[in-house]
């Protein structure tokens, strides 16, 4: 895959396969300050199976700009553009009362992001939700931390955290079972009707944004 820059006419143009246009141009134009007066994003036409180009040709269009503005020439950057999924680390601890309904609830979910933090706070919403236990608790606390790292930036392909926190929720379900022997089949079956909104458990959460889609 290959990322080049030139300089002409006190304007920077960058020829790249990119998902993210706008968010690139705009990084680009944060890494070279005042040194261009405009900057054209030239796309080039892609095929994403895994949505590898949200963010490291972010990362390349920022090198290569910043060297064709100082060098005053054409700069070309090829490499392989790869994908790399967040490194997910999520612990459920569930209360029973000794007939084996549960009565609260803590989940912590860190998320390693790699050298790249984005959509932190997407990823977070996304996680709450999907955090939210299958069956009503007086108690509830849930913990999501993104951090990062050396490690490669993360992409998503299409999952910003909520499928993962679901299925973690899922596989608490299927053991709690397994322990107080039930079926999940059963177990969801005597809380239909019971279960709580999960906007109870999160009344910080601002759901503005997605009412107004609705």
């Amino acid at each position: 895959d290959k990322v080049s820059a030139w300089f002409e006419n006190e304007t920077v143009h960058i020829s790249v396969l990119t998902q993210l246009t706008k968010v690139l141009k705009d990084n680009v134009i944060s890494s070279i300050s005042n040194q261009a007066d405009n900057v054209i994003i030239h796309p080039i036409p892609y095929a994403a199976d895994e949505d590898e180009f949200l963010i490291i040709p972010i990362l390349l269009s920022c090198i290569v700009a910043n060297a064709a503005v100082k060098l005053k020439a054409n700069v070309e950057i090829r490499a392989n553009i790869w994908a790399a999924t967040p490194s997910v680390t999520i612990k459920h601890t569930t209360f029973l009362t000794e007939e084996g309904k549960p009565v609260g609830e803590e989940v912590s979910y860190i998320a390693d992001e790699g050298a790249f933090l984005f959509e932190a706070g997407e990823f977070k919403r996304q996680a709450l939700t999907g955090l939210i236990p299958s069956y009503p608790v007086g108690y509830f606390r849930a913990s999501v931390k993104i951090v990062h790292s050396n490690n490669p930036p993360a992409i998503f392909f299409g999952n910003m955290g909520f499928c993962d926190a679901l299925a973690s929720t899922e596989l608490q379900m299927t053991k709690i079972c397994s322990t107080i022997g039930n079926t999940p089949v059963n177990w969801k079956k005597e809380f239909i009707g019971t279960k709580r909104k999960f906007t109870d458990y999160l009344p910080s959460l601002d759901l503005t944004p997605q009412i107004k889609l609705i």
